[in-house]
Protein backbone atom coordinates (compact mmCIF):
# COMPACT_ATOMS: atom_id res chain seq x y z
CA UNK A 1 0.00 0.00 0.00
CA UNK A 2 1.08 3.57 -0.23
CA UNK A 3 0.21 6.64 2.08
CA UNK A 4 -0.86 8.69 -0.82
CA UNK A 5 -3.96 5.84 -1.13
CA UNK A 6 -6.13 7.63 0.85
CA UNK A 7 -7.47 11.04 -0.96
CA UNK A 8 -11.08 11.95 -0.89
CA UNK A 9 -12.90 13.87 -3.35
CA UNK A 10 -15.26 13.47 -6.49
CA UNK A 11 -14.25 11.71 -9.64
CA UNK A 12 -14.00 15.19 -10.91
CA UNK A 13 -11.78 16.55 -8.65
CA UNK A 14 -9.78 13.46 -8.55
CA UNK A 15 -9.12 13.85 -12.37
CA UNK A 16 -6.60 16.72 -11.76
CA UNK A 17 -4.74 14.55 -8.51
CA UNK A 18 -2.82 11.90 -9.78
CA UNK A 19 0.69 11.21 -7.23
CA UNK A 20 3.83 9.07 -8.96
CA UNK A 21 6.26 7.95 -6.58
CA UNK A 22 9.55 5.57 -6.65
CA UNK A 23 11.23 3.59 -3.93
CA UNK A 24 13.75 0.59 -3.49
CA UNK A 25 13.03 -2.02 -1.37
CA UNK A 26 15.23 -3.11 2.03
CA UNK A 27 17.42 -6.05 0.66
CA UNK A 28 16.05 -6.03 -3.03
CA UNK A 29 17.84 -3.09 -4.63
CA UNK A 30 17.96 -0.65 -1.96
CA UNK A 31 22.10 -0.62 -1.62
CA UNK A 32 23.24 1.97 -4.47
CA UNK A 33 19.97 3.20 -5.38
CA UNK A 34 20.39 6.87 -4.15
CA UNK A 35 21.53 8.21 -7.80
CA UNK A 36 18.69 6.35 -9.41
CA UNK A 37 16.01 8.08 -7.20
CA UNK A 38 17.61 10.70 -7.63
CA UNK A 39 17.53 10.43 -11.62
CA UNK A 40 13.45 9.59 -11.00
CA UNK A 41 13.10 12.74 -9.00
CA UNK A 42 14.68 14.92 -12.07
CA UNK A 43 12.39 13.35 -14.03
CA UNK A 44 9.13 14.08 -12.52
CA UNK A 45 10.55 17.57 -12.05
CA UNK A 46 10.86 17.89 -15.89
CA UNK A 47 6.97 17.17 -16.42
CA UNK A 48 4.99 19.77 -15.18
CA UNK A 49 4.30 18.54 -11.30
CA UNK A 50 1.87 20.61 -9.24
CA UNK A 51 4.51 19.80 -6.50
CA UNK A 52 7.07 17.32 -5.78
CA UNK A 53 9.97 16.37 -3.19
CA UNK A 54 11.02 13.43 -0.61
CA UNK A 55 12.29 13.73 2.78
CA UNK A 56 14.75 16.48 2.56
CA UNK A 57 12.07 18.82 1.31
CA UNK A 58 9.69 19.20 -1.37
CA UNK A 59 9.32 22.27 -4.21
CA UNK A 60 8.07 25.13 -2.05
CA UNK A 61 10.98 24.85 0.97
CA UNK A 62 14.01 23.41 -1.16
CA UNK A 63 15.69 23.52 -4.95
CA UNK A 64 15.98 20.39 -7.05
CA UNK A 65 19.38 20.36 -6.78
CA UNK A 66 19.30 20.10 -3.13
CA UNK A 67 17.17 17.76 -2.87
CA UNK A 68 18.96 15.60 -5.71
CA UNK A 69 22.14 16.12 -3.19
CA UNK A 70 20.82 15.16 -0.09
CA UNK A 71 18.97 11.92 -2.24
CA UNK A 72 19.59 8.75 -0.08
CA UNK A 73 19.36 5.04 -0.61
CA UNK A 74 16.56 4.93 1.25
CA UNK A 75 15.03 8.11 0.05
CA UNK A 76 11.73 7.76 -1.62
CA UNK A 77 10.99 10.51 -4.78
CA UNK A 78 7.34 11.61 -5.41
CA UNK A 79 5.51 14.18 -6.84
CA UNK A 80 1.76 15.00 -7.74
CA UNK A 81 0.47 16.17 -11.31
CA UNK A 82 -2.81 17.72 -12.50
CA UNK A 83 -2.95 15.80 -15.87
CA UNK A 84 -2.99 12.62 -16.90
CA UNK A 85 -1.30 13.25 -19.63
CA UNK A 86 2.27 14.35 -17.87
CA UNK A 87 2.03 10.99 -16.10
CA UNK A 88 2.05 9.12 -19.26
CA UNK A 89 4.86 11.34 -20.04
CA UNK A 90 6.89 10.81 -16.74
CA UNK A 91 6.10 6.37 -17.41
CA UNK A 92 7.35 7.14 -21.12
CA UNK A 93 10.60 8.55 -19.40
CA UNK A 94 10.60 6.10 -16.41
CA UNK A 95 10.66 2.97 -18.89
CA UNK A 96 13.18 4.12 -21.43
CA UNK A 97 15.99 4.80 -18.37
CA UNK A 98 14.85 1.33 -16.74
CA UNK A 99 16.12 2.38 -13.54
CA UNK A 100 15.34 -0.63 -11.81
CA UNK A 101 13.25 0.89 -9.34
CA UNK A 102 9.83 0.67 -8.27
CA UNK A 103 6.79 2.62 -9.19
CA UNK A 104 3.59 3.48 -7.43
CA UNK A 105 0.82 5.62 -9.33
CA UNK A 106 -2.15 7.05 -7.26
CA UNK A 107 -5.47 8.42 -9.18
CA UNK A 108 -8.48 7.31 -11.11
CA UNK A 109 -7.70 3.47 -11.87
CA UNK A 110 -9.53 3.66 -15.51
CA UNK A 111 -7.07 6.64 -15.72
CA UNK A 112 -3.96 5.45 -14.68
CA UNK A 113 -4.62 2.08 -16.37
CA UNK A 114 -5.38 3.79 -20.02
CA UNK A 115 -1.51 5.93 -19.08
CA UNK A 116 0.20 2.79 -18.45
CA UNK A 117 -0.64 1.34 -21.51
CA UNK A 118 -0.05 4.44 -23.40
CA UNK A 119 3.43 4.19 -21.72
CA UNK A 120 3.68 0.46 -23.28
CA UNK A 121 3.50 -0.92 -19.02
CA UNK A 122 1.38 -3.57 -17.47
CA UNK A 123 0.88 -2.46 -13.58
CA UNK A 124 1.97 -5.29 -11.20
CA UNK A 125 -0.50 -4.76 -8.37
CA UNK A 126 -3.68 -2.63 -7.68
CA UNK A 127 -4.43 -1.47 -4.22
CA UNK A 128 -8.31 0.15 -2.83
CA UNK A 129 -8.47 2.32 -0.03
CA UNK A 130 -11.68 0.97 2.15
CA UNK A 131 -12.32 3.91 3.51
CA UNK A 132 -12.56 5.34 7.19
CA UNK A 133 -14.34 2.92 9.87
CA UNK A 134 -15.24 3.59 13.38
CA UNK A 135 -16.75 7.08 15.05
CA UNK A 136 -16.77 8.80 11.80
CA UNK A 137 -19.03 10.94 13.43
CA UNK A 138 -16.11 12.57 15.20
CA UNK A 139 -14.15 13.20 11.43
CA UNK A 140 -14.28 17.06 10.34
CA UNK A 141 -16.46 17.58 7.16
CA UNK A 142 -15.81 16.36 3.88
CA UNK A 143 -14.03 19.33 2.38
CA UNK A 144 -11.22 19.42 5.38
CA UNK A 145 -10.63 15.82 5.34
CA UNK A 146 -9.96 16.30 1.21
CA UNK A 147 -7.23 18.64 2.16
CA UNK A 148 -5.52 16.85 4.89
CA UNK A 149 -5.77 13.22 3.02
CA UNK A 150 -3.44 14.96 0.37
CA UNK A 151 -1.09 14.64 3.55
CA UNK A 152 -0.37 10.88 3.61
CA UNK A 153 1.60 11.47 6.72
CA UNK A 154 -0.95 14.03 8.30
CA UNK A 155 1.71 16.58 8.37
CA UNK A 156 -1.16 18.78 7.76
CA UNK A 157 -3.55 18.66 10.77
CA UNK A 158 -7.57 19.17 11.01
CA UNK A 159 -6.80 22.47 13.25
CA UNK A 160 -4.69 24.65 10.57
CA UNK A 161 -7.32 23.60 8.41
CA UNK A 162 -10.07 24.72 10.19
CA UNK A 163 -7.67 28.08 11.57
CA UNK A 164 -7.18 28.93 7.56
CA UNK A 165 -10.66 28.51 6.62
CA UNK A 166 -11.67 31.25 9.21
CA UNK A 167 -8.67 33.32 8.25
CA UNK A 168 -10.31 33.34 4.28
CA UNK A 169 -13.59 34.15 5.90
CA UNK A 170 -12.31 37.02 7.68
CA UNK A 171 -10.03 38.29 4.81
CA UNK A 172 -7.01 37.55 5.70
CA UNK A 173 -5.44 35.54 3.14
CA UNK A 174 -6.59 33.99 0.02
CA UNK A 175 -7.37 30.41 -0.49
CA UNK A 176 -4.70 30.03 -2.80
CA UNK A 177 -2.19 31.43 -0.40
CA UNK A 178 -3.45 29.16 2.27
CA UNK A 179 -2.70 26.27 -0.06
CA UNK A 180 0.50 27.04 -0.45
CA UNK A 181 0.90 27.62 3.46
CA UNK A 182 -0.37 24.01 4.36
CA UNK A 183 1.85 22.73 0.85
CA UNK A 184 5.24 23.71 2.68
CA UNK A 185 4.41 21.30 5.77
CA UNK A 186 3.93 17.75 3.82
CA UNK A 187 7.64 16.69 3.31
CA UNK A 188 7.41 14.59 0.48
CA UNK A 189 6.16 16.69 -1.96
CA UNK A 190 2.46 15.12 -2.73
CA UNK A 191 -0.04 17.78 -1.48
CA UNK A 192 -1.70 19.37 -4.30
CA UNK A 193 -1.95 22.66 -3.32
CA UNK A 194 -3.74 23.76 -6.49
CA UNK A 195 -6.61 21.60 -5.61
CA UNK A 196 -6.45 22.63 -2.35
CA UNK A 197 -7.18 25.91 -3.42
CA UNK A 198 -10.28 24.89 -4.75
CA UNK A 199 -11.27 22.85 -1.46
CA UNK A 200 -10.75 26.20 0.65
CA UNK A 201 -12.69 27.97 -2.29
CA UNK A 202 -15.59 25.97 -1.53
CA UNK A 203 -15.51 25.73 1.71
CA UNK A 204 -15.75 29.61 2.14
CA UNK A 205 -18.08 30.33 -0.23
CA UNK A 206 -20.45 31.35 2.08
CA UNK A 207 -18.49 33.83 3.44
CA UNK A 208 -17.80 35.61 0.51
CA UNK A 209 -21.52 35.79 -0.82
Amino acid sequence: MTHTLHRRGSKSDLAHDYVVLAMAARGVNRDGAAPKLARALEIFAAHNPVNFGNVAGNSFTRTLPEMVSLTRDNTVSHAVFRDIEDVTAVLQDLKKEDLGISIVVSGLFDQVKASCRCAGLTPHTANVSLGIFGKTEKLPKEGVLEIASMCGHNMVSFGVIKKLVRDIEDGFTTPEQAAKKIAASCLCGVFNWERAAQVFSRLTEGAKA
